[in-house]
């Protein structure tokens, strides 16, 4: 029967502690900034419209009333999503940015009623 055996040497034992140290300390830091931006309504992150090229689907008139917020972009796609009060989920969307025909980016814009 195979046996697992622990770290004897004190360095061992020290880079462990101080990695389930850093992870726990880590977790911390990142549930404190989310619920920081979560309570400021994701202020910090700019209002985004986008305007699809050809039909507009359901999707498309959502992201055209500004209500979503820009998370990410790269060459490629943009991030975004929509925050909705106190959750533990948020709706987010990868868009490929060659779908796009139109982008304005209102940078930390307030919410508007239309929006909640």
């Amino acid at each position: 029967m195979p046996t697992t055996t622990l770290p004897t040497s004190r360095s061992a034992c020290s880079a462990s502690c101080l990695f389930l140290c850093c992870s726990l300390l880590g977790a911390a830091t990142g549930t404190t900034a989310f619920e920081r931006e979560q309570a400021g309504g994701f202020s910090h992150y700019p209002r985004i419209k986008l305007w699809k090229e050809g039909k507009q689907d359901q999707r498309a008139e959502a992201w055209a009333k500004g209500c979503y917020q820009l998370l990410l972009r790269d060459k490629d796609n943009l991030y975004i999503f929509l925050a909705k009060g106190k959750s533990e989920w948020m709706p987010t969307d990868i868009v490929p940015t060659r779908l796009v025909d139109t982008v304005r980016v209102t940078p930390f814009a307030k919410k508007s009623g239309e929006c909640r």
